[in-house]
């Protein structure tokens, strides 16, 4: 147990678990974008990333998720609506947060 009272996240204990992510991405061209989507863990490697095979309307897609779970919580029971797709995901396992920065270019 953590000092929080609650079980710490493992890499380990994500393969064949549903996250729900949330990625927000400041682009180079000083625009943001949300996007929302959900995936099935199918494979970790620890220095390099964690697979997941997107589901719903991403379905056939793959992402790779860093491979540091501070961006994880436990998800609440309950269904969660995503705002970009109006997708209903229930009972996903985790939630995750992630901010991406694409690199500006060198002129």
């Amino acid at each position: 147990m953590s000092w929080f009272g609650k079980k710490p996240i493992t890499l380990e204990e994500l393969l064949g678990k549903t996250i729900l992510v949330g990625l927000t991405t400041h682009h180079s061209n000083g625009e943001t974008s949300l996007s929302q989507f959900v995936g099935r863990v199918s494979y970790i490697e620890a220095d390099s990333g964690v697979w997941m095979d997107l589901l719903g309307s991403k379905s056939g897609e793959q992402w790779v998720m860093p491979p540091d779970v501070r961006g994880l919580q436990r998800a609440k029971k309950g269904s969660y609506t995503l705002e970009s797709t109006g997708e209903t995901v229930e009972d996903p396992d985790f939630l995750a947060t992630w901010i991406q920065d694409e690199p500006r270019s060198v002129n």
